[in-house]
């Protein structure tokens, strides 16, 4: 399948790949950047303002204060030739966008960039489509030192205008018009997958022939025959393995072959994604989320008490506080905040979670009184939970197979390849032997079995019920204002306060524009805290906003933004603990 880069050239190849291109560079941007070669950095504010290049206009908003210095905006204007029923829909739109970012941004370089997108397809700010065209470019002007670099920047902007003109609809190879069909296409097919999944109660679907990873050459995804389903969409059909909603799935087999895969690709399946992925027809309804341990992180009046009914310093855990969570406590809030946002689905990895607030085994509950046990294990209440919320929970296990005897379906992997085993596996919690040693097992004779059997039936189908997560509202008198500031992809800060994103986000996160977003979408919640509304209301409207106005509503336009969701924005509210 050809990709979004399928016939990208380079720079000097794409430029000598063109007919006829137009000399740029004649106006008065030219004249403004020789009278300032040799000058000092300073003169670079002289550029601030309006330029026409041959039918395509420069707005330079800011400029960068010296080399070294964050750098200038430009916005770049142009006419769309592009034929209308290219861009007729905001899916086609989406596609637009995304294709010209792809394309334009393999000119980057020191001086001057494009925000480079992912192979997820998100709402970016650095294109807009219309009956105009609008690109956002960063740039430094070339300098030695201290000092201009007229000529060199002269060239510099040559090739940018270049570019985008190489990138206009009557310009285009035909692989490349092909290219953009095809990414129009799978985008409405993934989009209509999403609705029909919708439609018909389904919380995930993995199709066949999927690659869980980019890039990595593993066995195609193929769906056992009794969880196969098919779906006729408008350019193709496809099947593959479906999961109801509102059930509990595990998912089991030996270490290294592809457990935590198959849940990491069902942690992204919110996305659309471009052809070639592989992930394309991985979907789901709304986002399904990572609700794992992250030891030390910060929790804010969060109600664990459905999981820890006391802790020794007789804290309320009904609103519990804490700077550093340990592993189980972290967990309990990471699967609370999860229900009191109304998320549609939980994915929990026994790896990345606390064993003890997961189970606890036959032993340690005749050596520990119930007296003295903070921990109410998950495995005694999900099944309520699950019921109560109906919410799906897929929890993929290694060690711990008390919960596929409770749970609706079961997927075995098996060198990356699927077996469905839910018969198999549910047939266990009716056979006492599986408790036992062998050897041990054979010396009890069939009679007792026979009833030993029949009460451990019965005790499985017992399970403790689950009480409400209590919705926390943020405190009306916080202020929004104060510096915010982006480290990598993994720490978000607003004044002294940050919201550590090392956990289970870094699963989630596609590009760095997600996280610029989110910065500025942290302060701009701050308007609909008023003591009265729930976080989920309030992220819900932060996200509306952002889906009427675009995303430059909740910052600059001097950022590149691109596409978040309502969980992501609840997951850094949560961790910036002031804000609660």
């Amino acid at each position: 399948m050809e990709s979004v880069n399928s016939g990208t050239l380079d720079l000097v190849s794409l430029i000598n790949n063109v007919i006829n291109l137009p000399a740029f560079m004649k106006s008065r941007l030219k004249t403004v950047l020789l009278e300032m070669d040799g000058k000092g950095y300073g003169q670079v504010k002289r550029i601030k303002g309006r330029y026409e290049e041959e039918g395509i206009a420069l707005r330079f908003l800011t400029t960068p204060a010296d080399p070294f210095a964050p750098p200038g905006r430009i916005f770049v204007t142009l006419k769309n030739d592009y034929p209308s029923e290219l861009w007729s829909t905001p899916t086609r739109r989406l596609a637009l966008s995304h294709f010209l970012l792809s394309k334009i941004s393999t000119i980057n370089q020191k001086e001057i960039s494009i925000q480079r997108p992912s192979s997820a397809v998100l709402k970016r700010n650095s294109a807009s489509i219309g009956s105009l065209i609008e690109l956002r470019f960063d740039y430094h002007i070339p300098a030695r030192g201290r000092r201009i670099l007229g000529r060199k920047a002269v060239s510099l902007f040559d090739s940018m205008l270049l570019v985008v003109e190489r990138y206009r609809y009557h310009n285009l190879n035909e692989l490349e018009k092909r290219v953009l069909i095809s990414l129009e296409e799978s985008l409405e097919d993934q989009e209509e997958l999403r609705e029909k999944l919708r439609e018909e109660g389904y919380a995930c679907f993995i199709a066949n022939g999927s690659k869980l990873v980019k890039n990595v050459d593993i066995v195609p995804f193929d769906a056992p025959e009794r969880l196969k389903v098919s779906f006729k969409l408008k350019h193709r059909e496809v099947e593959g393995l479906a999961i109801k909603k509102g059930k509990l799935v595990v998912i089991t087999g030996a270490n290294y072959h592809g457990k935590s895969t198959l849940l990491e690709a069902m942690g992204v399946a919110h996305y659309l994604f471009e052809p070639g992925d592989g992930r394309e027809f991985v979907k789901s309804p709304e986002q399904l989320v990572f609700a794992n341990k992250e030891n030390r992180r910060a929790v804010k009046g969060v109600d664990i008490s459905s999981f820890i009914h006391s802790l020794p310093d007789k804290q309320d855990t009904s609103s519990f506080t804490t700077v550093e969570a340990s592993g189980s406590t972290s967990q309990a809030a990471c699967i609370a905040e999860t229900l009191e946002a109304g998320e549609a689905g939980m994915l929990i990895d026994e790896d990345d979670s606390a064993v003890n607030l997961l189970i606890k085994d036959n032993r340690l509950k005749h050596l520990i009184p119930d007296d003295i046990e903070p921990i109410i294990p998950l495995l005694d209440t999900v099944r309520d939970m699950v019921k109560r919320y109906g919410i799906t929970v897929i929890l993929v296990i290694g060690a711990l197979g008390e919960f596929s005897e409770i749970a609706e379906t079961i997927i075995m992997m098996r060198n990356f390849r699927v077996e469905d085993r839910t018969e198999e596996l549910q047939s266990f919690k009716g056979r006492v032997e599986v408790e036992l040693e062998p050897e041990i097992a054979r010396e009890i004779p069939p009679e007792i079995k026979s009833k030993l059997d029949e009460i451990k039936a019965t005790m499985r189908e017992e399970h403790l019920p689950f009480n409400p997560v209590k919705r926390r509202r943020p405190a009306e008198d916080f202020t929004c204002r104060g510096k915010r500031k982006v480290i990598g992809m993994e720490e978000i800060r607003v004044e002294e306060k940050k919201a550590d994103l090392r956990g289970d986000m870094q699963k989630i996160l596609m590009e760095k524009g997600q996280i610029n977003a989110l910065a500025d979408a942290v302060q701009y919640a701050g308007r609909y805290m008023d003591g009265r509304r729930s976080l989920q209301e309030i992220a819900t409207m932060v996200v509306d906003d952002v889906e009427k106005n675009g995303l430059d509503v909740i910052g600059s336009k001097l950022r590149n933004y691109s596409g978040f969701t309502r969980w992501q924005l609840i997951y850094c509210l949560n961790r910036l603990v002031f804000f609660l």
